[in-house]
Order: C-alpha cells, then sequence, then structure tokens
C-alpha cells in the first residue's frame, strides 16, 4: 500500500487598500487588505478551493487582524472588489481534467455502441 499525502494549503490571491471601520481605534480609514485562497491537495496537486480567508492592517493605529472571513460582514464594499480576489485558476485543473476524462469516456462508449 502506498502512502496517501493529501491536506489543505493557502495560496495568496492578491493584496490592495480598502476602506473599513477599524475595531481598534473606530475610525473609517483606509487598510491593507490581502486574500488568501484555501484548498484541498492531493500530494500537493491543487484538487479543488473552497475558501477564502482575508487580513487587515489599519493604516491609521496598525492594528492587525488576520484570518477572517472575506465577506461583507468584514469588508463593506465586499461586491466592488471580490471580482479582483478570484480562486487562482489553477486550483481548478484538476478538477477539469477530471470532468474532461469523463465526458471523453462517455462520447468514446457511446460512438462504440453505434
Amino acid at each position: 500500500m502506498g502512502l496517501l499525502i493529501f491536506g489543505q494549503a493557502k495560496t495568496p490571491i492578491g493584496v490592495d487598500d480598502v476602506l473599513v471601520k477599524c475595531p481598534s481605534c473606530g475610525k473609517t480609514n483606509w487598510a491593507n487588505l490581502m486574500v488568501e485562497s484555501s484548498y484541498f491537495h492531493i500530494y500537493w496537486l491543487p484538487i479543488s478551493p473552497f475558501d477564502k480567508a482575508a487580513s487587515l492592517i489599519c493604516h491609521e493605529c496598525g492594528l492587525k487582524r488576520y484570518g477572517l472571513p472575506f465577506d461583507s460582514d468584514v469588508i463593506p464594499n465586499h461586491q466592488e472588489i471580490k471580482h479582483k480576489f478570484q480562486h487562482p485558476v489553477r486550483t481548478y485543473i484538476p478538477v477539469l481534467v477530471l470532468v474532461f476524462l469523463i465526458i471523453v469516456a462517455i462520447v468514446t462508449t457511446t460512438f462504440e455502441k453505434n
């Protein structure tokens, strides 16, 4: 029996400045935003992305918050900026290859029957 190596990993998607209300200083000001994509992997090959996490650093007071959910509760203009932070295409490649192989198998068996 072989050793199956699997797990979860994170990869940075991007960095941007966003306007947020800081819970520490209470001011609405700019903060650095870094978004990470989480995905499952087998033998270090990405299988499927499943989540995004945000990290914020307030420009005013320097408060650092890591591992926040990337949604409108944390980032008020989430709908405006979410298109900038898509999961990397490479995290979908194994799933796309598997779907392609299944389609090819179905098509070839259909043609062989005719």
